[in-house]
């Protein structure tokens, strides 16, 4: 899997960078935009960041959502 790093602010460590490549999980919300949940990678909080979808994941969550027929992506 590609490293997708975005800037983010942890709300415990301050942490700056978040590989969205390794979401916990994530509600696709429309067909650009999803709420991904990620550990952070220097304290361990759980973040949540309501983002658009990265280009290099955008096929991979459209596969899984038209499996559960989820986030109007099918």
């Amino acid at each position: 899997m590609k490293t997708v790093n975005i800037h983010a602010a942890c709300p415990r460590c301050g942490c700056g960078t978040f590989d969205m490549a390794r979401y916990r999980a994530i509600m696709v919300l429309g067909l650009e935009t999803a709420l991904f949940t990620l550990d952070c990678p220097k304290c361990g909080a759980q973040v949540e960041l309501l983002r658009p979808i990265p280009g290099p994941l955008r096929e991979e969550v459209r596969a899984s959502a038209q499996q559960v027929g989820a986030g109007g992506l099918n």
